[in-house]
């Protein structure tokens, strides 16, 4: 973690660089009217920002874990998204309005027939995914965002054959990617190294045995570490058990619980690779309302307003906690949507993804940033 203090006023450049233009497409107006509005409508119907969609069926997966089948709410298609990414899903639990970002773990073609499907497994003190599991039925209505995300094959920067390293629902991105193989929508290799505790906790099993059955470009190695079976491997996903399995030139994805991206980057550690072809879709930083608490000063465009925050909760969650909505994509501090700017007081941030104009200028990224003194933001929208 990185502490952050800064005093109470900025500078003149900082001053600058908040006024700097924020659509450049402001700029670049389209000379016939007709053109124009002609894209702003695709604009809109790729990019709508939240959409509200209603809970057509829930699959129950094993004994913690279920599907929700997403349709537009008005039967039009939903914005098409690259396997591997993710929707933010919006509900208000006790008065306070939260959003947690689940992958979706449909394939991608069934965007366009105006579906969407997400698997929440129940998670200890997870409050927005036990209370999608235990409230949420059939016929209801949820808020989700348009899709994000980076865990997603691109031809030009990866190599043409991923190693999908899952835990538990980290499945899911995995899962969608064998799906867009099958239906033609990505053209590569895929092999999934799927590590749970016992068969009872994998997921998608039979569908993915399908998926296996019907090519050769996905392969699937499931490892469970607490059962014995001669189907399985067993014990840990090891760099060893890796390199029986893949011997070419790969790029690794991994998806799962925060243990398992210590441990495999620990596994992973000699592979003589670029950054790049190391993907995470990590989880989000614990957010719990426990140790000291302190005062926030929140300037909004025409208002401000003094909140309560606590030393082991995130500032993000302390803002939603008072209804002030800051956009927000990912929660793990990468997709820089909630930049706020930090006027004053210190700060604790879990990763730090800032663009180095934001470190400059006292931006943070709240969804990753714990309050440890009193403080003055600024929410930016």
């Amino acid at each position: 973690m990185r502490k952050i203090k800064v005093g109470m006023f900025g500078t003149t450049d900082a001053l600058k660089f908040k006024k700097m233009v924020k659509s450049p497409n402001k700029h670049h107006k389209l000379k016939n009217p007709q053109e124009e509005s002609n894209v702003e409508k695709v604009c809109q119907e790729l990019h709508p920002g939240k959409i509200k969609v209603i809970v057509k069926d829930i699959i129950i997966e094993n004994r913690d874990c279920k599907t929700f089948v997403l349709v537009s709410k008005d039967g039009k298609p939903l914005p098409y998204f690259k396997a591997g990414q993710y929707v933010n899903v919006y509900v208000e639990v006790d008065g306070e309005l939260l959003n947690r970002s689940y992958t979706l773990s449909s394939s991608p073609k069934l965007s366009l027939e105006g579906e969407y499907r997400i698997t929440v497994k129940a998670v200890e003190n997870g409050i927005v995914s036990n209370f999608l599991l235990g409230t949420i039925d059939k016929g209801e209505e949820l808020l989700i965002s348009e899709p994000c995300g980076y865990l997603t094959y691109n031809r030009l920067r990866d190599e043409q054959h991923i190693v999908g390293i899952a835990g538990g629902s980290g499945i899911t991105p995995f899962y969608s990617l064998a799906q867009a193989i099958i239906d033609g929508d990505e053209d590569c290799i895929l092999t999934i190294f799927y590590g749970a505790k016992k068969e009872e906790d994998l997921i998608f099993l039979e569908a993915l045995d399908d998926i296996v059955s019907k090519t050769n470009k996905v392969k699937v190695i499931y490892v469970l570490s607490e059962e014995r079976n001669a189907k399985y491997e067993y014990g840990l996903i090891t760099r060893n058990l890796i390199e029986r399995y893949v011997t070419t030139r790969a790029s690794f994805f991994i998806s799962g619980p925060q243990g398992l991206y210590e441990y495999i980057n620990h596994e992973l550690r000699d592979y003589d690779l670029p950054n790049k072809f190391f993907r995470y879709e990590g989880p989000a930083s614990k957010s719990v309302p426990t140790g000291n608490s302190y005062s926030i000063r929140v300037k909004l465009e025409n208002d401000e307003i003094i909140i309560k925050a606590w030393e082991n909760e995130t500032i993000l969650v302390a803002l939603n906690r008072a209804h002030v909505i800051v956009p927000t994509k990912c929660h793990h501090g990468v997709c820089s949507w909630c930049r706020t700017k930090l006027i004053s007081g210190e700060v604790l941030m879990d990763n730090d993804y800032r663009r180095a104009a934001d470190k400059k200028y006292h931006y943070i990224h709240p969804c990753v940033t714990y309050p440890k003194s009193d403080l003055i933001l600024e929410v930016i929208k």
